[in-house]
């Protein structure tokens, strides 16, 4: 019932999630191992070259064993809540899910930090410095 002929219901799946976190743990056994694959794949066609990948929970997955560089990114409370709420997200729901992450693990691990809270502008030229980006 949260698949309707428009994709996705975000906030139905959202409820359902909070509601059951065996459900979700269960939903993310199903899911990631796809995930992987799908970007594995396309690594592998791929003709060199730097690449990207945006990974929330990079920690522990096997992207994390293939990556020469983790950027870590993060943002007060209370812009995390601003764009959420742009986005038309949950903030409760995201912070939620975001407290049981390992943000202690993940700045030991990160070659680089970077904080979102100024302008876009300012993290631009934050992110033109780094030569190797």
């Amino acid at each position: 019932d949260v698949l309707t002929p428009n994709g996705l219901d975000h906030a139905l799946m959202s409820e359902r999630l909070k509601a059951n976190p065996k459900k979700k743990k269960a939903l993310e056994k199903k899911i990631h191992p796809l995930v992987y694959k799908k970007i594995l794949a396309k690594l592998a066609s791929m003709d060199g070259g730097k690449v990207v990948l945006d990974v929330p929970l990079l920690l522990g997955s096997p992207l994390e064993e293939m990556s020469d560089l983790i950027i870590a990114v993060f943002a007060s409370e209370k812009n995390q809540i601003a764009r959420l709420l742009e986005r038309g997200k949950d903030p409760e729901t995201a912070l939620l899910i975001n407290a049981h992450y390992p943000k202690a693990a993940l700045k030991k691990k990160a070659g680089l930090i970077l904080n979102t809270d100024g302008s876009v502008a300012s993290l631009s030229k934050e992110l033109d410095s780094y030569r190797f980006l």
